[in-house]
């Protein structure tokens, strides 16, 4: 041992030693640091605009957008997180671009890109007043703010405060001193929060259809069902020779389990591929939907929509309570009727693995117009099939132009099987006879739905061993306003006629105008918006018109620019030519070497399904303008 230690090459041999013990421990921890530094990456935020908000009918005060600027960007200084773009670049590019309130998100984001900023701060302050109690006053302020992102577009981070300023006693400040104080608390607590937000984050892991994507995050990456993503996907730029995110579309949660969640595309979203990016949409409702934070609505996701009609359906049969519930335990025409759940124009529907989506390009279907007729699946009985209990078998469709009609054989238009199945879409052109037979499975305990020949008789009969259905259905005609009734086919409900199965009625929808697209002309590019023009065809029973102007064939949101609503007469099948009544164009895409435009067409006669939303409008197939 003694000649060991006294060799030459001992203490070389002793630091190979430590350095190979102490190595493994290096390298494991460096990818923690890694992780630690990514999460604390400070983000280039445009602190752009706090509007004031009156909430008593008074004038806004301007002091408070100052106070909650101030306030803001002095939090937003001091947080590890966030690095504020000086005001004076702000305000100079601002002139440069010839931008004034209120920002659209397109504008937003433009400005972000030219300061070379991450993410983009709007928000909204308002005052709740100042309370007095002897010698004590106090102020209540409530502040709102939202973190745009510039590579979606969309918002990523918010947050809402409602703060009240300190109580001293025999306080002598003003109003405006107490506001002030409450809006720094509460623009303290904002940013904190925001600052301790982790934006979900993650990718694609499979794509098997529109409604059949799973991503690679979820409830421990804060993942929660109905989140919206923004899909982003990689492309590369030639003139500069590098890689960039673009907008893909968006996604929608079903599912959600511990590392990864199921969703489905919404209608912007024209293909999903495996590695596409998937970026959390902020959730949060502005205080005030206005051009600046437009309504989620305005996104263009008709099923967002659809979800705030049917929870406003599913009130109102809590409302009528015990009605809806006999209703599904009688036989033939209930007595419960939702009102209005949904139907509405589409023209060109495609299919994939049994999804219904909206195509946004290409020709007018051959199909024609049509119309997607949706409806909230019953809370009793079960829409699950199981032996030996009741539950909902599928559902009959009828159409008539007549309100509150009787459904019969004759008004059938289909029987879609399945009690899970929640919407429809018919068809404008009449397909020929059908006929379907509904029998309980003497083995299964189960009803098989079967096809079998049509005799030609329109028929609906309910015999001790099922339904059998046989009808025609009719064709829709552009311009046509229609009525439609859903009736549930139930199996195992106590009933006094014959056999297991029966029929109740569940929702009368409409009224539905059915529209065409309209057909574009063309589009002739001018200096400003006014400048421009855009020529389409109308269509039949179509009075109310739009113009989108995108540099997307996605459409989406935050990068599309809406023209007012134009109320256009069909001039006996002449086009019509119209300036575009909006924001300036060359001013909202000043580097876009190609845009977009479409034209979306409603009937005044018919309900809107949300005011300002897309879903309201049949659009025609985009056209490019090129410049």
């Amino acid at each position: 041992m003694i000649s060991v230690v006294r060799h030459p090459w001992s203490r070389g041999v002793s630091w190979l030693l430590c350095v190979a013990l102490v190595a493994p421990l290096l390298l494991m921890a460096s990818p923690a640091s890694a992780q630690s530094l990514r999460r604390v990456r400070q983000l280039r935020v445009v602190v752009l605009d706090i509007a004031p908000v009156s909430r008593t009918g008074e004038a806004p005060k301007e002091t408070l957008r100052r106070a909650a600027l101030d306030a803001v960007a002095k939090e937003l200084h001091s947080n590890r997180h966030y690095l504020p773009v000086p005001d004076r670049d702000l305000q100079t590019e601002l002139a440069n671009l010839n931008l004034t309130p209120p920002y659209l998100p397109l504008h937003q984001v433009r400005l972000a890109q030219a300061l070379s900023a991450d993410v983009v701060l709007t928000g909204y302050v308002a005052s709740q007043g100042v309370r007095t109690e002897g010698d004590k006053r106090q102020a209540k302020i409530a502040l709102q703010v939202f973190l745009r992102d510039v590579q979606t577009g969309e918002n990523v981070n918010g947050a809402t405060q409602i703060e009240v300023s300190r109580v001293i006693p025999g306080d002598t400040r003003t109003d405006e001193q107490l506001e002030t104080e409450a809006v720094e608390l509460a623009a303290a607590a904002a940013v904190d929060r925001m600052s301790r937000y982790e934006i979900p984050q993650g990718a694609v892991l499979q794509a098997r259809s529109r409604g059949g994507i799973t991503i690679n995050i979820g409830s421990r990456h804060g993942v929660k069902g109905g989140m919206r993503f923004a899909l982003l996907r990689k492309a590369y730029d030639r003139g500069t020779g590098t890689m960039s995110l673009e907008l893909a579309g968006h996604i929608r949660v079903n599912k959600v389990f511990a590392t990864t969640s199921e969703c489905r595309a919404e209608k912007d979203a024209q293909t999903v591929m495996s590695e596409d990016v998937v970026r959390a949409i902020w959730q949060e409702k502005p205080m005030v939907a206005d051009q600046q934070n437009p309504p989620a609505s305005a996104s263009g996701d008709e099923d967002d929509d659809d979800e705030h009609e049917t929870a406003k359906i599913l009130l109102t049969v809590a409302l009528v309570g015990l009605g809806v519930l006999v209703a599904a335990r009688a036989m033939g025409r209930g007595g419960a009727t939702a009102e209005s759940v949904r139907a509405r124009s589409a023209t060109a529907v495609a299919t994939e693995s049994g999804v219904w989506t909206e195509a946004l390009a290409g020709t007018e279907d051959s199909k024609g117009p049509g119309a997607v007729v949706k409806w909230p699946i019953p809370a009793a009985p079960s829409a699950d099939p199981k032996a030996g209990s009741p539950y909902i078998v599928g559902y009959e469709i009828h159409r008539s132009t007549v309100p509150g009609f009787t459904p019969t054989a004759a008004t059938l238009q289909a029987v879609v099987v399945g009690g899970r199945t929640s919407e429809y879409v018919d068809r404008a052109q009449a397909t020929g006879a059908r006929a379907l037979q509904l029998r309980t499975d003497a083995k299964t305990g189960l009803v098989r739905a079967a096809n079998v020949a049509a005799a030609g008789a329109a028929r609906l009969e309910q015999s001790a061993d099922g339904l059998t259905y046989e009808w025609t259905p009719s064709a829709l005609a552009p311009g046509g306003s229609y009525h439609y009734v859903v009736r549930a086919i139930c199996s195992g409900l106590k009933q006094s006629g014959p056999g297991a199965l029966s029929v109740t009625r569940l929702y009368d929808l409409g009224p539905l105008t059915c529209m065409a697209q309209p057909r574009l002309v063309g589009a002739t590019p001018g200096a400003d918006a006014r400048a421009w023009s855009f020529e389409w065809q109308p269509v039949a029973a179509g009075d109310l018109y739009v113009i989108q102007v995108s540099d997307t064939m996605a459409f989406s949101a935050s990068r599309t620019l809406t023209s007012r609503e134009m109320r256009v007469a069909s001039e006996g099948g002449q086009s019509v030519a119209r300036p575009f009544d909006g924001p300036s164009i060359g001013q909202s895409f000043t580097d876009a070497a190609r845009l977009y435009w479409r034209v979306g067409v409603r009937s005044s006669l018919s309900p809107r399904v949300a005011r300002g939303a897309a879903e309201s409008y049949v659009f025609s197939a985009p056209h490019v303008i090129e410049r």
